[in-house]
């Protein structure tokens, strides 16, 4: 479980956000935890992009998924990755086969947000604004109530309505 510290923290980074994204991993894929983050995404009506190697760690069938992004991704999901200004990086490393650890597939002016279990790789690739050790999904779930209970709303109906627009003629 996230300390309630650090989800103030990220809620107050999402709540500026004008083009999040959700990158969902390994984390997300091997804990189930896809219902949490959808949840999430609806809410705060993001896109969701998964992780190389991970794109069936969120349903195909689901309105917000991108898809996977990254050199060995799709171009929509890719794009989003680098026009993001705030990444929720939920159970992802944002390591290698995502993002070849360059700037050309992530974008370099976004406040990561990582969530990771395994301490040691929250930052390792990329400079972030908040790492929080902690479960993916469990944080997912905590975000989801954090931002509810404080009613935040986001305006990224421009953004996500675009989304769906090119991953449909994609």
């Amino acid at each position: 479980k996230a300390s309630s510290k650090s989800i103030k923290r990220a809620v107050k980074l999402i709540s500026k956000s004008k083009k999040g994204i959700i990158i969902a991993g390994g984390g997300i894929k091997y804990n189930s935890g896809y219902k949490e983050v959808i949840k999430l995404a609806k809410l705060l009506n993001i896109p969701i992009v998964t992780a190389a190697g991970h794109g069936d760690a969120i349903p195909f069938n689901c309105r917000l998924n991108a898809g996977q992004m990254g050199p060995r991704g799709n171009p929509i999901a890719t794009k989003l990755s680098k026009e993001a200004d705030v990444i929720i990086a939920l159970g992802t490393r944002l390591g290698f086969n995502s993002t070849f650890y360059s700037y050309e597939n992530i974008n370099k002016k976004a406040k990561i947000i990582q969530v990771e279990l395994e301490k040691k790789m929250i930052g390792r690739y990329f400079p972030i604004s908040i790492g929080i050790h902690a479960d993916a999904t469990i944080t997912a779930n905590q975000l989801y109530k954090e931002i509810k209970n404080k009613k935040i709303f986001l305006n990224t109906k421009n953004w996500t309505n675009s989304f769906i627009k090119a991953k449909s003629k994609f």
